[in-house]
């Protein structure tokens, strides 16, 4: 009997931990995929109003006004900082707080010349999550140059681990009682 009753007592507790696992499981999963779809909403948003002001300045080749936009607008919430490339990948301008805190990751150029809507990629700079956005900049004949925006996403995963976090605490709170 009292192997029996320890059985079932393990067994109840294992069921009762499961379900909110699950739960927490699909939880962070969706919350994760909002986070990401919505800092990518902004940085290709920022991408675009800044695509207005950057791609006359790089027709002129005027590297001090491209400067001056990065060091103006690169200094938002979240962000961490923009990189304005010529058509061949060399950095023209970028922001101050890149050279602090990062060396810039490799630049995707045939994904950016094959896609003319921008390519978003999740990377990891310095052990950092970072949502990465590269627009390609046109001009009459052709691409220019590319518009490189990156957002910090680690706040995305300390979310996810908020989540977890409080799971098992509920969970150990149900076994108790």
């Amino acid at each position: 009997r009292v192997k029996l009753s320890v059985r079932l007592i393990v067994l109840l507790g294992i069921g009762m931990a499961i379900v909110p696992f699950l739960i927490a499981r699909s939880q962070v999963r969706s919350v994760k995929l909002g986070m990401r779809a919505d800092l990518q909403r902004r940085a290709e948003l920022l991408a675009e109003s800044l695509q207005e002001i950057v791609e006359p300045a790089l027709a002129k080749h005027s590297h001090e006004q491209l400067r001056h936009i990065v060091d103006r607008f690169g200094n938002r919430q979240q962000l961490e900082g923009l990189i304005v490339y010529d058509e061949g990948g060399v950095i023209l301008a970028e922001s101050p707080n890149i050279v602090r805190h990062f060396t810039p990751p490799a630049l995707p150029l045939e994904k950016v010349k094959a896609d003319a809507a921008g390519v978003s990629q999740t990377i990891r700079i310095d052990g950092r999550e970072t949502e990465a956005y590269y627009l390609p900049l046109l001009s009459d004949t052709g691409m220019n140059g590319i518009l490189a925006i990156f957002y910090d996403a680690s706040y995305i995963e300390a979310q996810s681990n908020t989540i977890w976090r409080d799971t098992l605490w509920h969970v150990l709170a149900d076994a108790l009682l």
